[in-house]
């Protein structure tokens, strides 16, 4: 466990008996603690001044910082035991697994936060202490740990000390930025080089979904490669838009489209043009085929509940019927109580591309708690092993990828597929997180009491009701 040291601030009736003034220039000074938050919960009860609320923000400020350091540490407590696990495929540490297990972060940022907490905690002494008093925030000290990540020891300790040497540090953090850059540079030019070569190996693509049905693509490359894709959308864009000028003046079409607008339409275009080519095989469009799911009675535009598009989310019963328009539609059968999918019927209403298998419909990601890796890279994994009787099933194989396969084979973790479709996994230390079936968008159950639901069993004017009194072809009224 960390043992902290604090300075004794004053006793808290002494400083709940101030004015507010007298309050603030104490939280200015005296090292935050658990102290703190008592006086500043207290003063949101008092009258203050426009001066006074904003040195109230700075002193939550200085508070958060505190707070962030000790969550840190409990963190770095937390997973310490999991840091080495081994297997028969080396050693491998499972500690970002409890933290996206009990905080619900995703694994990358997961990942990094534990990394960020254990560099804060075991090699960075003077930002940790610029934390502790409150000096410098919880971001500013990530931007320590990540650009000393590659230093040497020796060098990690020079950026440390330069960083927080004045006791007046500037909170502005693309300053401090600025400092810190110059300072890993002056420390070791060599190791800052190779960080930059470790970037360029990193280089990637993520998506993320966006509101309003839109999503954003975003690209970590060399810094000369996208000003060449740029440079090279701008080019495609201007002729977009010189074909938009000649189709307004043609009467076909209403406006231009905006640089912007033109630069997106051009890189979508470019994407769906290199799968078209003729040599891009049947497999690799199979992989890029976008899934989207919904009831059949939005579909056919008599109801309007929402759809879902995978590894999106939730979209409009507008989005999800322009989408489904030029698919293929295979019959997903669903659980009522929870959505999760039961059964794919095996005809096609419109034959076009091969039916997904079970499991990708059904959990289109592995099962994890914040792990985001696709079903079509998972393995198809046993939740109970087959050699301990596991069915190689619907109901106990799922997509894990190979990271969670390994952490739940040798790593000690356990994982189970409960009756109501939900999946627990439980960390070795006992801790257990459920995590509810994927749910297919359909249609919501029918309103019982909507008189103008033809389906509707009790409807009074429902001509096919067998109880009917006044049905004609009613053979037994009234019983």
């Amino acid at each position: 466990m960390f043992e902290v040291e604090y300075d004794a601030p004053a006793p808290l009736a002494a400083l709940l008996g101030a004015t507010p003034g007298e309050l603030l220039d104490d939280l200015e000074v005296e090292r935050p603690g658990v102290w703190m938050l008592s006086v500043l919960d207290h003063l949101r009860e008092e009258e203050l001044s426009d001066a006074d609320r904003e040195r109230v923000l700075g002193c939550w400020d200085r508070f958060t910082a505190w707070a962030a350091l000790r969550r840190a540490e409990a963190m770095v407590d937390a997973t310490t035991g999991h840091e080495e696990v081994s297997g028969p495929f080396g050693v491998d540490g499972f500690g970002q697994e409890v933290v996206a297990l009990i905080t619900g972060l995703s694994l990358h940022s997961a990942a990094n936060e534990l990394t960020t907490a254990r560099t804060v905690i075991r090699d960075l002494p003077g930002v940790r202490g610029a934390l502790e008093r409150g000096q410098i925030s919880w971001l500013m000290a990530r931007a320590v740990a990540d650009a000393t990540a590659v230093l040497p020891a020796w060098a990690r300790v020079d950026v440390d000390r330069a960083m927080v040497a004045s006791w007046d540090i500037d909170r502005d953090l693309p300053a401090w930025r600025r400092k810190l850059r110059r300072e890993v540079l002056k420390a070791d030019g060599t190791a800052a080089e190779a960080k930059r070569q470790r970037a360029v190996a990193d280089r990637r693509v993520a998506f993320w979904p966006l509101p309003d049905g839109m999503a954003a693509l975003y690209a970590e490359v060399p810094a000369e490669a996208a000003i060449t894709a740029m440079n090279a959308l701008t080019k495609i864009a201007q002729g977009y838009k010189a074909a938009d000028r000649e189709q307004v003046k043609a009467g076909a079409r209403t406006e231009v489209r905006t640089m912007d607008q033109a630069r997106a339409d051009a890189l979508i275009d470019l994407c769906a043009s290199a799968l078209a080519g003729d040599d891009v095989s049947p497999a690799v469009r199979a992989k890029v085929t976008v899934q989207v799911t919904g009831g059949i009675k939005t579909l056919l535009g008599l109801r309007d509940d929402p759809g879902e598009l995978a590894r999106y989310g939730p979209i409009t019963a507008e989005h999800l019927r322009e989408l489904a328009a030029d698919g293929e539609w295979h019959r997903f059968l669903t659980a009522d109580d929870t959505g999760g999918l039961i059964a794919i019927g095996r005809t096609a209403y419109r034959p076009n591309a091969a039916l997904r298998r079970f499991l990708r419909a059904a959990t289109p990601a592995c099962d994890f708690p914040g792990c985001s890796i696709p079903a079509d890279r998972c393995d198809a994994e046993h939740t109970r092993a087959h050699g301990y009787g596991g069915g190689t099933d619907e109901e106990n194989v799922c997509p894990r990828c190979r990271r969670h396969h390994r952490c739940k084979t040798h790593a000690e973790w356990k994982v189970e597929k409960l009756p109501n479709g939900y999946t627990a996994w439980t960390t070795p230390a006992g801790t257990s997180r459920l995590i509810p079936p994927h749910r297919l968008a359909g249609d919501d159950p029918d309103d019982p009491d909507d008189p103008d639901d033809p389906d509707d069993p009790d409807d009074p004017d429902d001509p096919d009701d067998p109880d009917d009194p006044d049905d004609p072809d009613d053979d037994h009224p009234g019983e």
